[in-house]
């Protein structure tokens, strides 16, 4: 589970800082073949839009963990996607700390169901590893889609007819409402292994986003 002793800082990533992130992102996508693997381009435009978020060890600034959350346009669900953990750190909480952190990051900031856009996640029919995240984080299962693999990556599985099939989670107001408990209640600023975890938010403290995010809980109970 990777060291105990490890600090990790979880951030929204900079465009500076995706000449690290995608050498990361590849060399764990590059063998998934149920993930899409973004190009560098992609990355940068994910980090300049701010749905990249990274965990990265304090000592040695190495990341450790990606994810993002995108939206294609003003009218789309923001998707949930692209979530990589270092291997050594799969059992350390790290990559459910990380995807609450974008979670509490983009309802609090983006507030997308506002303007009744919702959070999303894709999951291959075939991907079993983030069901159980997805189950955890109160994500509600929407609907399966057929794809046609034309446009998808070379690397994606794909059915017997050619087409690359996911499922469609939905995140809920029960997860907004876990969500906001979690890190009010039940988070003590280490992970399971031990490990110590810190955010950065910039000029924002956590315990602002934090009151910020009870509050929405509470509008959408």
């Amino acid at each position: 589970m990777g060291d105990e002793s490890a600090v990790f800082k979880l951030s929204v990533v900079s465009s500076a800082d995706v000449w690290t992130a995608y050498p990361f992102h590849t060399g764990i996508v590059g063998s998934d073949e149920h993930i899409w693997p973004r190009t560098r381009e992609q990355l940068d435009a994910y980090a300049k839009d701010n749905p990249l978020f990274g965990a990265r060890r304090t000592d040695t600034g190495r990341f450790v963990g990606l994810c993002y959350i995108k939206r294609d346009s003003d009218t789309e669900p923001f998707d949930l996607g692209g979530l990589t953990v270092a291997q050594e750190y799969r059992r350390s909480g790290i990559g459910i700390t990380l995807v609450r952190f974008a979670l509490a990051h983009v309802m609090v900031y983006d507030d997308p169901w506002s303007t009744r856009q919702d959070v999303i996640a894709h999951v291959h029919e075939s991907n079993d590893n983030p069901r159980r995240l997805l189950d955890l984080l109160f994500f509600e299962h929407k609907e399966r889609k057929a794809y046609p693999g034309e446009g998808f990556p070379p690397s994606m599985k794909r059915d017997a007819n050619g087409c690359v099939v996911g499922d469609i989670f939905r995140f809920t107001p029960k997860g907004l409402r876990a969500l906001a408990d979690w890190f009010t209640s039940e988070f003590r600023g280490t992970l399971k292994t031990g490990a110590k975890v810190e955010f950065d938010l910039g000029p924002v403290t956590l315990g602002e986003m934090l009151e910020d995010l009870r509050e929405m809980a509470s509008r959408y109970s």
